[in-house]
Order: C-alpha cells, then sequence, then structure tokens
C-alpha cells in the first residue's frame, strides 16, 4: 500500500483541506462583507464631503469668480477631503484638477500685525489685545471712518501653497475688510498633521495615507443662484477607510488559517492513529489466522465500533477455531468409526466368496449385510447432523400442537414398550400447546429420548413422557429407571461419537445425543440430563418467545 493510500495520512490530509476549505469560505464571505460596508462607507463620505464643496463654488460662481479661477478653493477642499477634487465644465471637460492627494500635510499659520500708520483704503480699525506676544498693535489707522473691534489679519497656507484668503475680520458682525494693502510685523508657524482613516489627527503627525484610495466616485452637478447650470464637481480618490483594515482581517485569516489546517492535520494524525493501530491488530490477528495459527486474538479494550469489530472478530475466531477442531476431531472419529464396519463387511465378504458350506456361507452374508445396515445408519446421522449444523431448516418452521405430537408417539412407542416388558406413561396437559418449530425436527428428539430409554432400560422399569407448559417456557421431558449415566460420562455424553463406559454391550454410533442437542439449539432451546443410581432423566426446554 502506498504512503498516500493509508489511512494514517489520509485522515490528516482530509482533515487539513476541510480546514483550507472551511478558512477560504470564512474569509470570502467576511472580506466580501466587510469589502462591501466599507465601499458604502467610503461613497457615503465623498457624497457627504462633496455637498458643502458644490454649495460653496456655486456661491462663488455666482459672486462673479470664473471656475478656472477656483484653483485655491478646490486645493482646500481637496485637502479637507484628503480626495482628489476636479472642476469640469458643461461639456464634461477638465477645467481644474488638484491630482491625487498624496497627504504628508502641514498648515502653515501667518499673522501679520500692522504699525500705527498703516494705511487702508477702506476705514479705520483699532485693534483690540495690541503688543505683547500677539505681534499687534494698539489700534489700526485708516483713511475713512472708525471700527473698533478684534481683528486679525492673518492667511492659511496649505503645504507651502500660495495663500488662499487674507483680510481683516470684525469679530462682532463678521464683516471682513480687504483686501489689504500694509506693511508690518508677522508671525508665522506651521502646525504638521497626519491622515487616517478617520480624519486629521495632530497627535500623531507620523500617520499619512498609505497610498491608496477609494475607487468611488462622486459627480454633482453646479449652479448659480439663478438657475444657471455652469459644469460639474468631481470628488474621487478619496479616503480608502476599510482598505487598512481588510488588510489586517486578511493576514489574521491567513494566520488563523495557517494555524487551523496545522491543527486540523494533527487532530487528523491522531484520530488516523487511534484507528489504523486497531486495524493494525485486527489485519495482524487475520494474517495468523490465514497462515493457521486460530488461536490468534485481538486484544481490544473499547467501548466504540472498532472494539464492537474486535470482539465480534474474536467470536468468529473462536467459532472457526472450534469448528476446525471439531471437524477434525470429527474426521478422525468418523473414520474410526466408518473403519470398523468397513473392515468386518470387507471380512465377512471374504469370507463368504470362499466358503464352500452353504450355511456358512449365508451366516458370513447376513454379518456383512449387518454391517452395511451399521454404514448406512451411520451415514445417514452424518449426513442430517450435517444439514441441522448448517441451518438448512431454519426457515422450515410452522405451528405444532406439542400434546397431540406427544399423544401420537407415545402410542407408536406403547406397543414396542409393552414387547419388551416396559411401562410407557404420558404426562401431557389436557389443553393444546403451540409453539412455532420444525416438527420433523421436534419428532426426532422425541424418537431419539424414546429409543435411548427403551435401549438402555431393563424388563419391568418404567418410562415417562412428559410436556409442560411453563411460564417462561416449555419442557419436554423423558425419564427411565435404566442403567444410568456414571458421572464420568456426563461432561462428554453430547461430544460426536463419545458412547459411556457402561454401553459397550448396546448398538450405537454416539451420534443421538449430539443430534438431539443440535436440533434443540436450532429452536433456541435448551437440553439437560440427570441420571442417577434410579435412572436418567432427559430435559428439552423451549423458550417463552417460541411459544405462540
Amino acid at each position: 500500500m502506498s504512503t498516500l493510500q493509508s489511512i494514517r495520512w489520509r485522515l490528516p490530509l482530509s482533515y487539513a483541506g476541510i480546514a483550507l476549505l472551511a478558512t477560504l469560505a470564512l474569509g470570502t464571505v467576511l472580506l466580501t462583507t466587510l469589502n462591501g460596508y466599507y465601499t458604502q462607507r467610503e461613497r457615503e463620505y465623498l457624497h457627504r464631503i462633496s455637498g458643502p464643496f458644490s454649495r460653496n463654488i456655486e456661491q462663488l460662481a455666482s459672486d462673479g469668480v470664473a471656475l478656472n479661477d477656483m484653483q485655491y478653493v478646490i486645493d482646500n477642499h481637496s485637502f479637507i477631503a484628503r480626495s482628489r477634487v476636479r472642476l469640469l465644465d458643461p461639456n464634461s471637460q477638465v477645467v481644474l484638477d488638484t491630482g491625487t492627494f498624496t497627504g504628508g500635510d502641514f498648515i502653515t499659520i501667518s499673522v501679520e500685525g500692522a504699525p500705527p500708520d498703516a494705511i487702508l483704503s477702506t476705514g479705520s480699525v483699532a485693534m483690540a489685545g495690541g503688543g505683547g506676544d500677539s505681534g499687534m498693535p494698539p489700534d489700526l489707522q485708516v483713511t475713512q471712518g472708525s471700527v473698533t473691534a478684534p481683528a486679525i489679519i492673518s492667511f492659511l497656507s496649505l503645504n507651502g501653497r500660495v495663500p488662499f484668503e487674507y483680510a481683516v475680520s470684525n469679530a462682532e458682525d463678521n464683516t471682513v475688510y480687504g483686501p489689504l494693502e500694509f506693511k508690518g510685523q508677522s508671525r508665522m508657524f506651521s502646525v504638521p498633521v497626519g491622515g487616517s482613516p478617520f480624519g486629521y489627527d495632530l497627535d500623531n503627525p507620523e500617520i499619512s495615507i498609505d497610498g491608496r484610495h477609494s475607487g468611488e466616485k462622486i459627480i454633482r452637478p453646479l449652479y448659480t443662484d439663478n438657475g444657471t447650470f455652469i459644469g460639474y464637481l468631481e470628488v474621487s480618490e478619496g479616503p480608502a477607510f476599510g482598505r487598512e483594515i481588510l488588510d489586517s482581517v486578511a493576514k489574521g485569516l491567513v494566520s488563523a488559517g495557517a494555524v487551523a489546517i496545522i491543527l486540523a492535520a494533527l487532530v487528523g494524525w491522531l484520530v488516523s492513529r487511534n484507528i489504523s493501530q486497531p486495524l493494525l491488530a485486527l489485519t495482524e490477528a487475520t494474517s495468523h489466522m490465514a497462515d493457521g495459527r486460530l488461536s490468534a486474538r485481538v486484544d481490544l479494550k473499547r467501548g466504540d465500533e472498532l472494539g464492537i469489530l474486535a470482539r465480534s472478530f474474536n467470536d468468529m475466531a473462536h467459532r472457526v477455531e472450534n469448528t476446525v477442531v471439531t471437524l477434525r476431531r470429527f474426521v478422525a472419529d468418523a473414520a474410526h468409526e466408518l473403519h470398523t464396519p468397513l473392515t468386518a463387511l470387507r471380512t465377512n465378504l471374504e469370507l463368504a466368496v470362499v466358503e464352500t458350506d452353504p450355511q456358512t456361507r449365508e451366516n458370513f452374508i447376513h454379518r456383512a449385510e449387518a454391517q452395511a445396515n451399521r454404514l448406512e445408519h451411520l451415514t445417514n446421522s452424518l449426513l442430517d447432523l450435517a444439514r441441522i449444523e448448517s441451518g438448512s431448516y431454519q426457515h422450515q418452521t410452522q405451528s405444532v400442537d406439542l400434546t397431540g405430537l406427544v399423544k401420537q408417539i407415545n402410542e407408536v412407542y406403547a406397543s414396542r414398550a409393552e414387547q419388551a416388558g416396559l411401562s410407557l406413561n404420558l404426562e401431557a396437559p389436557s389443553q393444546e400447546v403451540i409453539i412455532e418449530a420444525n416438527e420433523p425436527q421436534i419428532t426426532r428428539v422425541i424418537d431419539n429420548l424414546l429409543d435411548n430409554a427403551l435401549k438402555f432400560t431393563p424388563e419391568e422399569g418404567i418410562i415417562t413422557l412428559g410436556l409442560r407448559h411453563q411460564e417462561t417456557d416449555v419442557e419436554l421431558w423423558v425419564k427411565d429407571t435404566g442403567i444410568g449415566i456414571p458421572p464420568e460420562d456426563l461432561p462428554n455424553l453430547f461430544n460426536r461419537f463419545y458412547r459411556g463406559h457402561n454401553v459397550a454391550a448396546y448398538p450405537g454410533n454416539g451420534l443421538g445425543l449430539v443430534i438431539i442437542k443440535a436440533i434443540v439449539e436450532e429452536h433456541r432451546g435448551t437440553v439437560a440430563v440427570h441420571s442417577d443410581h434410579s435412572g436418567t432423566r432427559f430435559s428439552v426446554k423451549l423458550p417463552k418467545g417460541a411459544v405462540s
């Protein structure tokens, strides 16, 4: 047997294959579900942020700003959305494009303070909170009008690009005064930021986008306040929110799958070892039996199916051994039993051939005939025993009235008993006792028991044939006042060709009781014998299950 055909390897490989398929199925379902979920989140994100962007651009366009002059606006939007932003004209031609957002961002804030004599074209602003670290002067002079309000002049720079807004703002009414032209002191500082799937992270500026972007895209039409269609806003290549998570899950599935496959293979190996060892033991035992060592058994104490198989094998081996041993003994005994009458038959025939005296020749022929009859009876008994033990009569059952049967047999043997100077009594119930059985076989059991009783009971003896229907079984018995059976012969009484020490003067072949036992056991019954100086009693019991 090749290695891969062995169950010791096929089971571990099967377990590992099942674990692999389970991991692939689970991973496919999980990753597909997560990918769908995060794709939906990415699309919702782009849809959510594109709304304010489009409204801002529409407002600027309504104020007269051309689309191709809004680069700083879409740069701002791209930075905030961490996505690619494009403006398209009504013919879907690209007007402005921020390009793919690459991350690695910082915000530069510049604060400028104006000197007291700074001249503005729109008015005069009195600055509050001037001086100190703010870099702000106490007031700011303008040529027209005056406003008292906290103010700051500032611009925001994205990654060093050109400022997109600078103004003086009135904190009370949010009025913006500008554009401003002045010379003065300034303060500038930069704040590094890092991108993450959840927005900008000021605490961990080292975090950056890994270069992967969402494949989703949102396109919104743009209209001015008067409803004029001016083009499209396209937001795409946004943050791939779930890619890092999907990668982590995929790596985790690979690791978990590898561990699961290894563990499954290990479990499969242990299971295969648990199965293959008993099977190898059974194989070894069968090989020993095939070699003729019929005493081979499997020492396997388990409660599972393999243990049941081992016990069944041991039972089978025990029966095979007993059968073979019995067959060998039977052949030896049969050869011995057949040899004696055959020798006598041949001798008588040879003597009859050469004998000249007619009377003596006739005697030799009669003796030869007797030996031939003995051989015929012995052969028929052996054939009957073989048929019974092979189960040839197993399905030839019918309802049998034992009460009527024993009465009928008793009438047949009553005259024989009377001729032999014996008394034959019958003890049977008046009602019918019905069982499912093979009637000819049951008749043979009773015949054999009565034949033995008549043979071994001297004159003036008493023989009793009885039938009794008990609660759990049906009992047939034959009791006599004959010569009895020596105690040392009782254990071997049902062995083939065995004859007791005190029956040498009586004819027989030692198969009658063997046939009785075989028939009774075929009917799931038992046969027992009790013998002492007063006689012998044979009892046959059939189980209650055989009674209808």
